[in-house]
């Protein structure tokens, strides 16, 4: 994808807008224009589960099922705070949901405990199976480069 044009010190900054182009260069003789230039990266995404933690242990267990139809959402990160919301979606039949096309940032995901259910203990072992929400849903901030693809953002119930 195209880097947002013409944000900075033209020498550094991207030039070309969202199909491609530039400006109109006029170059006298002898001239040569250096600072035609564009930015690329690739898109993000995140994402990964919601489980039913039926020892409430923290962990994604053996035969610890999905839970589809939570909600969850994501907000820029702020200082290491939510920002602005970004969008919000339910997880499928599987527990699973993810955030995709996103610009590489700083996200933090939310999750919404269903009515009944409480938020596992976050952060209780390695991060590619344990709760990553805290008691109000929230995750810590998610630092996203191009073309990264974070699959840890997950939570018990």
């Amino acid at each position: 994808v195209l880097s947002t044009a013409n944000v900075g010190n033209d020498a550094f900054d991207s030039d070309a807008d969202a199909q491609g182009f530039t400006g109109c260069y006029t170059l006298d003789s002898g001239e040569h224009e250096t600072t035609a230039d564009a930015g690329l990266y690739e898109k993000a995404s995140i994402g990964d589960r919601v489980w039913v933690d039926t020892n409430a242990n923290g962990v994604q267990d053996a035969g610890e099922a999905g839970k589809a139809g939570v909600t969850v959402e994501l907000y820029a990160c702020v200082n290491d705070q939510p920002g602005a919301l970004l969008g919000t979606t339910l997880t499928d039949a599987n527990g699973n949901y993810v955030f995709a096309d996103l610009t590489p940032g700083d996200y933090i995901v939310k999750f919404i405990a269903p009515n009944g259910m409480v938020l596992s203990t976050a952060n209780v072992g390695d991060d590619a199976f344990d709760s990553d929400a805290d008691a109000q849903g929230f995750t810590g901030c998610y630092t996203l480069d191009s073309g990264e693809h974070e699959t840890t953002a997950d939570a018990g119930l």
